[in-house]
This record gives structure tokens, sequence and C-alpha cells, in this order.
């Protein structure tokens, strides 16, 4: 092989590299504000505009490398270049120093309102690509907004991503049930493992418990304090009176406090053998109630084992 075979081969294969880099790298394009001529179709162009951004952001291929303020026909005008041309759009890519140019645009044609996505590749010879969508009826805007992903795909050739595969369905025989000819069962009611009602009880009655016992600790302390008493006037004596009435108040106050305490730590303690028993059958339980008569005062416990 000859040197100048050589170069020509050297040449083809660098031109080769060189495309695949190029392949490889993502194009910059400048995205233009979406345009629309009727008034009425302004807010759907404003909320196109972030849509077609947020869908560019996610395909690797592509960087947005400007946003133009102006929408495409206006920034033509300015650069007076006018229609979709070639040597048009590529003077617009141009100016934004971009490799490509995609401009949405809407307007209405009769009764429908058309949605057009324009890209122009200006690398190379140039390459013009549309998608355009129809509408009409109620919740247009949905619709539109909608199906940006796939007008995208659409121009920068990208397949519809595979939908996620079904889970295979397991035959009965081989999910490890077993079937029954006794008809549907009701499920068992599960237990609840915290004995709240017992736990409950009992801590009001140690509590009930407690006080008793501090009123009982303050009735002796005050009845000590009276007994040592030795009063010499009738102040002394009203003084001394006084703390034997609130002796008598406390011991009172204990006497309550402790039989009720007690009678409630009873009552908890029955509930922690109904608890404790085990059984679950329908009808089985434990009812706390007062009972109120005329100097009584206390609680009856009732229920099924």
């Amino acid at each position: 092989m000859n040197a100048r075979a050589l170069l020509i081969l050297s040449v083809i294969v660098a031109g080769q590299l060189a495309a695949t880099a190029r392949a490889e790298e993502p194009v910059n394009v400048a995205v233009f504000r979406a345009g629309a001529k009727d008034a009425a179709l302004k807010p759907l162009a404003e909320a196109l505009g972030p849509v077609v951004l947020a869908e560019l952001d996610k395909i690797e291929s592509v960087k947005v490398s400007a946003r133009p303020p102006l929408d495409l026909h206006a920034t033509q005008l300015a650069l007076d270049c006018i229609g979709e041309t070639g040597a048009c759009l590529r003077t617009v890519a141009e100016q934004a120093a971009s490799d490509a140019v995609l401009s949405p645009s809407i307007e209405r044609a009769g009764d429908e309102t058309v949605v057009t996505l324009l890209y122009f590749d200006a690398r190379g010879q140039g390459e013009l690509k549309s998608s355009t969508r129809r509408y009409s009826g109620a919740d247009v805007e949905r619709a539109a907004l909608d199906a940006v992903p796939v007008m995208l795909r659409e121009l920068f050739g990208i397949a519809a991503p595979e939908p996620p595969a079904a889970e295979p369905v397991v035959p009965a025989e081989q999910s490890g049930m077993i079937e029954s000819d006794l008809g549907p069962q009701e499920p068992e009611a599960k237990r609840n493992m915290f004995p709240a009602a017992p736990v409950a009880v009992t801590a009001a009655g140690v509590v009930i418990l407690g006080v008793g016992i501090a009123f009982g600790l303050m009735a002796k302390a005050s009845e000590d304090e009276y007994a040592g008493t030795n009063p010499a006037d009738q102040d002394q004596v009203d003084a001394a009176l006084d703390k034997f009435d609130e002796a008598e108040t406390q011991a009172t106050i204990a006497n309550v406090g402790i039989g009720v305490g007690a009678a409630v730590i009873a009552v908890g303690a029955a509930l922690w053998v109904v608890e404790l028993s085990g059984d679950d059958d329908e009808g089985e339980g434990a009812w706390l109630a007062p009972r109120l008569a005329p100097g009584h005062a206390g609680l009856s416990l009732s229920g099924r084992l």
C-alpha cells in the first residue's frame, strides 16, 4: 500500500471517529418561547414552555444552551429573514450560538387548536423536523401538555419507553393455597396484645391508694400536733379545735382513699385474671361499674369467663 492510499484511509477513519464523537456529544439547542398570535391562546403558550424545558432536561443527548427572549417569528423579523428555510433557521441558530433551534407554536385552525414543535439542526447540511398535534373539545390544555414527551421523542428519534412487565400469575396449586369446599371463611379476630384495661384500672387504684396513704400520714401528723397542744386561752383552744377538725377531715379522706384504692386494685387484679386466661371466645369479658347509695360508694365487677 502506497503513501497516498494510507493518507486517504487515515482521512476516512478520522472522519468516522469525528462523526462518532459528535454523535456522542449532546446537541446544544436554543429553545424559543412558544409563539401564539391569538391572544386567547397565550395562557396555553405560557404553560407549554416550561413543560418543554422540563422534558428536554430528561433527554441526555440534548442540552439547552440558550433561551432567547422572543419567539421564533419575532426573532426572524429582527434578523430580517422570514420563513422556515434552512438558510434563515441557520442564521437564527448562529445568532443564538447553538447547534439547533427548537420552537413551540400554537395557532387556531377553525375549531381546532394546533400545537407544533419545530426543530432545525444546523449541523452539517441542516435538518428540519416538526411534530404537530390537533385538539378540539374540552380540556385542550391538558391534552396538549401531556403530548409534549411523545412529540419530543419524535423529533429526536427516541424510542418510546417499554411498558413495565406484568407480574406473572401464579396458579393456585403453585402458590401454596389449598382449595376448600367450606366456602369463604371470616377472618379470625386478632387479640389486642396490650392489656389496656387491667393496666389502667390497676394504675388508677395505686394512685388512689397512694393519695389515701398520704392523707393518712397528714392526719397522723395533725393528730400528734393536736395532742401536743396545751391551750392557755380561748384563741389557743380555737386553734387546737381547728387542728382537731383538720385531722378528722384528713383521716376521713385517708379512709375513703385507702378503701376505694384497694377496691380498684382488686378490680384491676380481676381484670388481669380475665386477660391472662387466654380465651378469646365471643361474649367473654369484664365490666366495671360504679355503685352509689346513701352513705355508700363503690365499684362492682361483672363479667363472663
